[in-house]
């Protein structure tokens, strides 16, 4: 099985246009002349160079070359983002030239927002958990596929019994519906969305509260646009909704939740995923990264295969399985760090 991958949830205002690489379509307006245009300006992107410095670079063309075409390329493989790429009205072309992302020529190209994440541990009731303390996982992918996250109800959707006062904020639900949260000993809410369907959109917005015996559902924030159409009933007296990342509803092999109470992401494997397979994933992607290092000129590394990262040896010493060194962070760089262990009176003594 491949590394799973965590992606928060991602909007990237970016096309990639054919692998075919078609040049722009001839620029058209009054007093144009496409056969008179200046030479379109081609910004390549190696695998590894983020897409924040590739559109910075193409706004420093932009503005250099006012009558050209500037065409960003992106090189074939999996381009990462560690943060959200954002573009605006200067990285447009204007009604003279074009200003175009594509992909090169004949390349498969993959921009992801996702974190590929090896670091996953087999717990004692067959489920498996990797950390992620930090940002909200809204996605998660194995072998590239994306795996439905624990959901209530599994299929299909509730309907809502009535608004709360406001219409906006809170509503009652039927009796039943949330079981899990009616109990006497009712199930969590920390981390769990609500999704609800209006006429030809959707909410989704964070759970504030669930008062099983009233029957009561408030959300952190209110549900819907600003605009009055939004009232909860307006389009339909009993509209859909359905909550997601919740424990109860993480019940099937292939499901998983974020548990943000512990601070990690579990997931129920399905019928032959393994954690070896996992670890062969990862010593994949670490290969990838690699032949990156190698071909940098100002660093003095040799290439590793995936036998080679994957394997224990005498020189890959196994260290905390499923990681050899040649997973771990590289020893042989310009850092440093120190812990300091002292008594509070003796930090005071110093003015630590």
């Amino acid at each position: 099985m491949d590394v799973l991958a965590i992606a928060s949830l991602l909007t990237l205002p970016l096309c990639l246009v054919g692998p075919e690489g078609h040049a722009p379509p001839p620029r058209g307006g009054a007093g144009t002349d496409a056969a008179a245009a200046a030479e379109p300006v081609l910004v390549h992107v190696p695998v590894g160079l983020p897409l924040q410095r590739a559109r910075d670079t193409a706004r420093e063309q932009l503005q250099a070359h006012p009558d050209a075409d500037v065409i960003v390329e992106l090189a074939g493989g999996v381009h990462r983002l560690e943060s959200a790429l954002e573009l605006g009205p200067m990285d447009g072309g204007g009604p003279r030239r074009r200003a175009l992302w594509r992909a090169a020529a004949g390349a498969e190209v993959v921009v992801s927002g996702a974190a590929p994440t090896p670091a996953w541990r087999a717990e004692p009731d067959g489920t498996w958990s990797a950390p992620a303390p930090e940002a909200r996982v809204r996605q998660l992918l194995v072998r590239g596929e994306r795996r439905p996250a624990a959901r209530w109800p599994r299929d299909g959707w509730l309907r809502l019994d009535a608004p709360g006062p406001d219409g906006r904020t809170s509503f009652q639900f039927t009796a039943g519906d949330l079981a899990p949260w009616e109990a006497e000993r009712p199930a969590p809410t920390e981390g769990a969305e609500l999704v609800l369907l209006h006429d030809w959109s959707m909410s989704r917005v964070d759970v504030g509260s669930i008062d099983g015996p009233g029957r009561w559902l408030a959300a952190a924030d209110r549900i819907g646009g600003h605009l009055p159409f939004f009232h909860l009933t307006n389009f339909e007296p009993h509209p859909r909704y359905a909550l997601l990342n919740v424990a109860p509803g993480w019940a099937a092999p292939g499901d998983w939740w974020h548990d943000t109470a512990a601070g990690r992401v579990r997931y129920r494997p399905r019928a032959g995923e393994t954690l070896d397979d996992a670890r062969d994933r990862a010593a994949s992607l670490w290969a990838g990264y690699s032949e990156v290092a190698a071909a940098n000129p100002d660093l003095e590394v040799e290439a590793m295969d995936t036998g080679s990262i994957r394997t224990p040896t005498a020189d890959n010493r196994m260290v905390s399985w499923p990681y050899t060194k040649a997973m771990c962070a590289n020893n042989r760089v310009d850092q440093a760090g120190a812990l300091v262990v002292c008594s509070s009176e003796a930090a005071d003594r110093f003015g630590i």
